[in-house]
């Protein structure tokens, strides 16, 4: 069917999905075609799928080079957009990509996000070695970028500061969120005391450090929670 069978606008909530199933001229055999708009077009699209709908989303550079194959118009609004999806989706020469599930799609949007974490926790895990070139070279030495060290460098973030602090209090900062100091989190603390012993690291950097390895700390929570996501979801399909 190349008519119009209905024009109008739908808001982005189950009462507008609703209307938009009950518009007359829709059926169980529709085919709903969409661009990809950044996100915004997954709510739809998972709607439509979860109610056993035939739905496709289409690259919108796919229906930008189809659009310069037909017409020289560069305007664009909505309703001749619209239009120009349709006239795509049922062009005998275009061959619509399979129907992806939803499970599909989010796993994509998953791996997205997690590419997107893991590049920025590698470029703090950078700047973070480079703050402690300043506030604590000695720490260089060994691999700061275990939850231990990461966990003391966020609350003593030169080697002043951790001068200044007891080994109780170095022990208990290492141990972050856990309840209690184990005697691995004291051997840390020594550690980190001895190392600190003669630094010529500079104490004006250390807030600096402190965020930084508070940031890397959290991307590294996130990458960790998305690993979690994906693996799971991988497991359902």
């Amino acid at each position: 069917n190349t008519g119009v069978i209905a024009q109008d606008e739908f808001p982005l909530n189950k009462t507008g999905f609703n209307k938009l199933l009950s518009t007359p001229g829709i059926n169980k055999d529709t085919t709903f075609v969409m661009e990809s708009t950044g996100k915004y077009h997954l709510t739809c699209y998972h709607y439509l799928l979860n109610h056993n709908k035939i739905a496709y989303v289409v690259n919108p550079l796919l229906i930008k080079q189809y659009k310069d194959t037909i017409t020289l118009r560069k305007t664009k609004t909505e309703k001749p957009d619209a239009l120009l999806i349709a006239g795509y989706a049922n062009n005998p020469s275009i061959q619509l990509e399979g129907r992806k599930t939803e499970l599909e799609s989010e796993s994509k949007l998953l791996s997205r996000d997690r590419l997107a974490n893991s590049d920025q926790l590698a470029k703090a895990k950078t700047r973070l070695k480079g703050d402690i070139a300043v506030s604590f070279p000695e720490l260089l030495e060994i691999n700061v970028f275990t939850n231990s060290w990461l966990n003391l460098l966020s609350v003593y973030g030169s080697a002043k500061q951790v001068s200044s602090a007891s080994t109780t209090q170095i022990a208990k900062a290492i141990r972050g969120t856990r309840a209690k100091s184990t005697e691995r989190d004291k051997k840390l603390a020594k550690q980190a005391k001895e190392l600190a012993k003669d630094s010529v690291g500079v104490d004006l950097h250390a807030a600096i450090t402190r965020h930084q390895a508070k940031t890397v700390l959290y991307l590294k929570k996130e990458d960790k929670e998305l690993t979690k996501a994906l693996i799971a979801m991988e497991k359902e399909d």
